[in-house]
């Protein structure tokens, strides 16, 4: 409950913003709601054709929240979007960073000019010209956020650079949903560690899918007894899985099928060029299985942490994931002792704890 001026309490009322839906977020949302906020989601279908992102949630994985769905037709459409905002006279509106036009027109709208604002942003700091040029061009739209919420430690050092005030700053944009894995590991432990390693994700360039290829390809050349490898996603690369000997795609998986299909595996890889976090690596954590990433993943920051919960290897360095993929099969007694830790570091990036930030924040900033 927030307290307002004329000592009535009232829920607070927040609206977010959203890209494409998904399971994970749509457990933190469920979380947040239940904490007691009158919460309501506007956010991009992705079970759709011409929606532009190779996820395929299924709408029915934010049932029961209060969710206006956009399709394809109606995510640009500025009017709509903004008429829905101020129908719903939130108290606070989440905006997901400045890269859809009509979502960031809402910052400047006049029937909203006594809403507060909090951006998210899971970019990285790279140090590149333009984003040195996004401080300046980016001044007016930050200056008018209560809040700026970060996926991590890389976005959190971007956010800096953008002139954003360390006490505007929040660390955890992303949250997944703990409690389908909560038993994972234990019940992986009572029975023969399995020899398969898992990738879960979408086969585009970002996620290196011929890296990944190429690294399997040479684990197996040096591999007495080379473990299959599973891919869990879809995307234009599929073919080539397909193609590599002892690789095999299983299809993009819905959140009700992942314990199942995480259950059955002894190990996680993912070696993405480009990754600004990586809930994946979240949720295979805390079920328990090591990983194997690249530093460009960003969650690797917080989450992985070498020769302990998993192994860190070089970026495009097919090698180097070869050996890596080559010490996880010949260690399988230490693989249990590093889900244990990858698990206890994950943990405070469930929904519930997720919630909880959230809320905080909120409602600092409304008081």
């Amino acid at each position: 409950m927030v307290t307002a001026s004329n000592d009535e309490s009232y829920d607070m009322k927040v609206l977010i913003c959203w890209s494409h839906i998904s399971g994970y977020m749509a457990a933190c949302w469920r979380a947040l709601a239940a904490s007691g906020v009158d919460l309501s989601i506007v956010a991009f279908k992705t079970d759709a054709p011409n929606s532009g992102t190779q996820a395929a949630f299924k709408d029915d994985v934010v049932a029961g929240l209060n969710v206006r769905l956009l399709s394809p037709d109606e995510k640009d459409d500025a009017k709509l979007i903004l008429d829905h905002a101020i129908k719903l006279g939130p108290d606070v509106i989440v905006v997901p960073g400045w890269f859809h036009e009509p979502y960031r027109a809402l910052v400047n709208a006049a029937p909203l000019s006594n809403v507060k604002f909090v951006m998210t942003m899971d970019t990285p700091w790279q140090g590149t010209v333009r984003q040195f040029l996004a401080a300046v061009k980016l001044k007016s739209y930050l200056g008018r956020m209560s809040a700026v919420v970060v996926a991590g430690e890389r976005a959190w050092q971007y956010a800096k650079h953008l002139g954003v005030p360390e006490g505007k700053i929040l660390r955890g944009v992303y949250g997944f949903d703990a409690h389908p894995l909560e038993n994972l590991l234990e019940q992986r432990k009572s029975t023969a560690w399995p020899r398969r390693f898992l990738f879960v994700g979408r086969y585009v360039d970002d996620k290196a899918i011929n890296v990944l290829l190429a690294g399997y390809k040479e684990y197996r050349q040096i591999s007495k007894e080379a473990w299959p490898l599973v891919c869990c996603g879809q995307g234009p690369h599929r073919n080539e899985i397909l193609a590599a000997e002892g690789a095999s795609d299983i299809g993009f998986v819905q959140p009700g099928e992942l314990p199942r299909v995480l259950l059955e595996h002894g190990a996680f890889v993912i070696v993405s060029r480009y990754e600004p976090w990586g809930v994946a690596i979240a949720e295979a954590q805390y079920s328990g299985l090591p990983v194997i990433c690249t530093e460009a993943c960003g969650a690797s920051v917080e989450l992985v942490r070498h020769r302990a919960s998993g192994l860190l290897v070089p970026t495009e360095d097919a090698a180097s994931l070869a050996r890596a993929m080559l010490w996880m099969e010949q260690n399988p007694d230490q693989l249990p002792a590093m889900g244990e830790i990858g698990k206890s570091l994950a943990k405070p990036f469930a929904s519930e704890f997720w919630a909880r930030r959230w809320k905080q924040k909120l409602e600092e900033i409304l008081s």
